[in-house]
């Protein structure tokens, strides 16, 4: 199901950035996926038992592979980089994702990782808590 969304916002992406002038419509997006399931449902032509239950408009991504306007590429979930905005990390992976981004260039202060510490500013001094 998160696949079919993230195929539609990347379609009307590359829409909106075809009518601006600044792409070629004819090269396929590339969609890095984790989920090795969702990626194997949305290429292969199988139905099961286990699939039988989703909705025929979560098969679209499968016309739209076909058709070479969408590429499935499997990214390792430890360097799938929208994971640091969707879900909490330890902190290696976090910090690993942070400079990966180019977010933060600076160490990380521990405070940041200790339960029940007060937020701190880009500057390290303590924020006033409302």
């Amino acid at each position: 199901m998160a696949l079919t969304l993230a195929m539609q916002e990347a379609l009307w992406m590359r829409g909106f950035l075809t009518e601006l002038g600044l792409h070629n419509s004819s090269t396929p997006i590339t969609i890095h996926e984790d989920n090795q399931g969702a990626k194997a449902l949305a290429e292969h032509y199988m139905f099961s038992d286990r699939s039988k239950h989703i909705d025929n408009k979560y098969f679209k991504i499968r016309d739209e592979i076909r058709d070479g306007t969408i590429r499935l590429e499997y990214c390792h979930t430890s360097n799938m980089l929208a994971d640091i905005f969707t879900k909490p990390l330890e902190r290696p992976t976090f910090e690993n994702i942070l400079r990966k981004i180019r977010m933060h260039s600076e160490p990380i202060p521990n405070q940041i990782f200790k339960p029940n510490s007060r937020a701190f500013s880009s500057r390290g001094r303590e924020m006033k808590h409302r």
